[in-house]
């Protein structure tokens, strides 16, 4: 038998292999699967889930399932906690966070175009139309540091931050077509602009420090996260994948496709990084959220 006939056989033989037994081989970048989060009642699935949140001081997951007005709380371990539904007092959540010092949620509520304070240790709910420059505030995104609220107004695109009195303080916009979605992280704030393919780094003083153009094709761009290495990660919603540049905007690979199995998103809606560097995926086509490692 000769050496090229036996090097032929052991290739198909490890690419029959990784056929035959998905997720032996690790994805590009190195993510593997690791678990779902999903609904504690297997009869009532997630009807419509539209984003996740990070807690760090409780070390627990938040996830928000619009479809039926309710918030689900998680173990960083993927145990399911607790769910808060007040009744029908909760009109199509969105997104939420939570402030740590005052142990209060932040809810953008899509039902009454409000972003809500609950306070769980009084059991009150306080809607609060948004307001800035004398016009009100459509409240999309949300995120939060010790000192403010920062929220994307899905009227103009630019993001306003709050103090948590809601008092209306700064704007941070670009001359493009507006923002679909930010983060706070390294002392500043990170925005996409998707008909742009841009991505612009501001400070906290709200000075643009940077902008960076993708320069991957995006079908349709939906969410942006900043990995712990400045690496810039985006949902491409129709494609049901996770496409990653560096941090001058240079493609580096993508991972995930569209699909139903554990390594598919279907039509994936937001996104984060927890404290373990795991990426927390809201895949709502599928109903669960997918947690990732490397």
């Amino acid at each position: 038998m000769n050496n090229k006939f036996v090097k032929d056989l052991f290739f198909l033989s490890v690419v029959l292999i990784c056929l035959l037994i998905p997720g032996l081989v690790g994805a590009a970048g190195g993510w593997q699967w690791k678990f779902n989060l999903v609904s504690p009642d297997s009869k009532k699935p997630f009807q419509l889930l539209t984003s996740i949140y990070v807690e760090t001081t409780s070390e627990r997951f938040y996830v928000v399932d619009a479809g039926d007005s309710s918030l689900h709380s998680f173990q960083l371990d993927g145990k399911y906690l607790n769910t808060f539904k007040p009744g029908d007092a909760l009109l199509q959540p969105f997104e939420m966070v939570r402030e740590s010092k005052a142990g209060q949620l932040w809810v953008v509520e899509k039902g009454r175009n409000s972003l809500t304070k609950i306070d769980l240790k009084n059991k009150s709910l306080t809607p609060v139309i948004l307001e800035f420059g004398g016009k009100t505030v459509y409240p999309d995104r949300i995120s939060l540091d010790k000192e403010k609220l920062y929220v994307l107004n899905k009227n103009t695109g630019n993001i306003i931050s709050y103090n948590f009195d809601l008092d209306g303080e700064k704007v941070y916009g670009s001359s493009g077509t507006g923002f679909i979605d930010f983060v706070v992280k390294n002392s500043g704030i990170w925005a996409l602009d998707a008909k742009l393919n841009k991505v612009f780094q501001f400070d906290k003083a709200g000075e643009l420090k940077n902008e960076i153009l993708l320069s991957g094709e995006l079908s349709f761009p939906v969410a942006l996260e900043v990995g712990p290495s400045g690496f810039i990660y985006i949902i491409d919603k129709h494609k049901g994948t996770i496409v990653v540049f560096d941090g001058n905007g240079k493609y580096k690979y993508n991972f995930l496709q569209k699909g139903h199995g554990n390594n598919d998103l279907y039509y994936p809606g937001d996104m984060v990084f927890d404290p373990m560097g795991r990426l927390c995926i809201v895949d709502t086509g599928n109903g669960r959220v997918g947690v990732f490692s490397r």
